[in-house]
């Protein structure tokens, strides 16, 4: 089995309007870790740069336009899901886990389409496991919390189980995400 476990950081929530800063991610297969990467991008000069995006993820609009080029950043992450996945095996893909995946996942597929690369999903499956929602229905069937009280934000999630996190930076985010699916599955989903 071949997860992609990931994580981004924008300038906003749309996709089409706003752009990727971040891209984190932890490749596992069969259990086994294979690689951690962390990726900084520019982004693109039709990117809306939001204020409240850079005072959540604690950048200056400088900071973030000195980061790598988008084309730049696109093959790098080519060059390591090449190294996992064939391409042109349809059976061959990562499955994408995180927190809200869905967000990262329409992130991820739009910046590659500004790059016109139609061709994320050759790497990974358009749906994925979403530890966000894993923890929701906890919540809502009362294994494990009462969820009017809980906000179910990834930050309140690790502390209902002290899982350091240092929130809104993309491989901080990831790894808290999966120690939090670890947890998950071991206590509740076995």
């Amino acid at each position: 089995m071949k997860k992609l476990y990931f994580d981004v950081e924008t300038t906003g929530t749309n996709p089409e309007k706003h752009g990727l800063i971040q891209f984190s991610g932890i490749i596992e297969i069969n259990g086994e870790i294979k690689e951690k990467f962390d990726f900084q991008i520019k982004p693109f000069e039709s990117d809306l740069i939001e204020e409240n995006a850079l005072i959540v993820n604690n950048k200056t609009k400088d900071e973030i336009k000195s980061f790598p080029e988008p084309n730049f950043i696109k093959k790098e992450i080519i060059t390591i899901f090449d190294k996992y996945i064939d391409k042109y095996n349809r059976e061959d893909k990562f499955i994408p886990i995180g927190y809200n995946v869905s967000f990262d996942i329409n992130f991820l597929n739009t910046f590659f389409k500004k790059l016109n690369d139609n061709y994320l999903f050759s790497y990974i499956n358009p749906k994925g496991i979403d530890v966000y929602a894993i923890f929701l229905w906890l919540c809502y069937s009362n294994k494990i919390c009462d969820y009017t009280k809980s906000d179910h934000k990834l930050e309140s999630a690790c502390d209902f189980f002290n899982i350091p996190i240092k929130a809104h930076d993309a491989l901080e985010d990831i790894l808290a995400t999966k120690k939090l699916l670890d947890v998950l599955e071991s206590r509740y989903l076995r």
